[in-house]
């Protein structure tokens, strides 16, 4: 089992009877985040689930848009992702280089995402360009056929609010996030076998 003790330099930032989150203040209010946790959610299922940025737009109400960009091979794939934020703020865009893979040594799923320039993507002057990025989640089933995830993300959507309302939108959205995750990772393994 992952079993993380608070990493030094981390703070505590959200603690459920699912999810363990530590955060490290960066430059400005920008925070870098790991975050421990069980989904109640097969974890081969998961993988594919968090990897068809087809299906995630039909239930992320976060989606502005997402498409792929390009496809290098079966691990790397480039993608655009538009993220909507509430009035009067502005929409923020990520170019991200995606890699996936499962390692049958080790029967543990990695999934990393960062920031990359990309020829296929024009910059939008109507969105904020989000330039530091970088995502690392492992995961491995569970003897109960769940997931167990470790996961390290940071990101700066160049936001200018008080670290008090950051932390506070981030606290609400990370538990209602993660629910929601669970409940349509399992409604796209329901699909998925029927098909």
């Amino acid at each position: 089992m992952f079993e993380i003790q608070q990493p030094q330099g981390y703070d505590v930032f959200y603690r459920d009877d699912a999810i363990k989150s530590f955060r490290k203040l960066g430059e400005g209010t920008t925070y870098s985040y790991i975050t421990q946790g069980t989904m109640a959610v097969n974890p081969s299922c998961y993988f594919d689930f968090y990897k068809d940025y087809v299906h995630w737009k039909t239930w992320d109400d976060n989606v502005e848009e997402l498409n792929l960009l390009e496809s290098k091979n079966e691990n790397v794939d480039f993608l655009y992702w538009c993220v909507k934020y509430p009035f009067p703020l502005t929409s923020r865009d990520y170019v991200y280089r995606r890699f996936a893979k499962y390692y049958e040594s080790h029967n543990m799923w990695v999934i990393m995402s960062q920031v990359v320039d990309h020829p296929g993507h024009k910059a939008n002057d109507k969105r904020v360009h989000v330039t530091k990025y970088k995502m690392t989640q492992a995961f491995r089933e569970t003897p109960s056929g769940h997931t167990e995830l470790v996961m390290k993300n940071y990101d700066d959507p160049q936001l200018s609010l008080p670290s008090w309302l950051t932390s506070w939108v981030t606290k609400t959205a990370l538990p209602k996030f993660m629910n929601k995750l669970v409940v349509e990772c399992n409604k796209y393994a329901e699909k998925k076998k029927k098909n």
